[in-house]
């Protein structure tokens, strides 16, 4: 009779359940691995999965444009004496336009006379109080910007001036 209270010993069987059994768990390990690397990467945004994505799928987004390059107009430095009642101020200042179009920038080198004219008057036409003033060179931008936009002749639309950048700006 067999004694009960001795354990069984596990034999192995011809078919190899000990080495399938073993597989099994390897396999079983390398897939929750995958997973969690898949998971990790999924929420860290190095990885797009579409079905964990909750945003509806669009149809091909157009390519933002680049943004369009900047349009300059250098002018030659300008050399103005400013008179007030008490005393007489030499301003020297390098202009450079921007605008908003290549028409713009043809038309300004086709008049620039012109424009060398319109922005010598109102730079003389500036009291020196103004010119000194920490704000001065900003109004004298306004006034700049408004005496270039508009038209040279009857013909002709006016120039887009959109802003007047001063690369030198001396009062003395």
């Amino acid at each position: 009779m067999p004694d009960t209270d001795t354990a069984t010993a596990v034999t192995p069987t011809p078919d190899g359940g000990g080495f399938l059994r073993l597989l099994k768990t390897l396999f079983a390990s390398l897939i929750l691995i995958a997973i969690g690397v898949l998971a990790t990467l999924a929420l860290q945004g190095e990885l797009s999965l579409p079905f964990l994505s909750s945003a509806a799928p669009t149809a091909s987004a157009p390519a933002k444009a680049p943004p369009a390059e900047p349009i300059f107009v250098p002018l030659e430095p300008f050399t103005v004496t400013l008179r007030d009642q008490n005393a007489s101020v030499a301003l020297y200042v390098g202009i450079t336009l921007k605008v908003a179009d290549e028409a713009s920038r043809t038309l300004l080198r086709t008049y620039m006379p012109e424009v060398r004219d319109r922005v010598l008057r109102t730079l003389a036409r500036q009291p020196t109080a103004d010119i000194q003033a920490a704000d001065g060179s900003a109004l004298l931008a306004t006034q700049i910007v408004t005496a270039l936009n508009q038209a040279f002749d009857t013909e002709t639309a006016p120039p887009q001036v959109t802003q007047v950048l001063f690369t030198a700006y001396v009062v003395q």
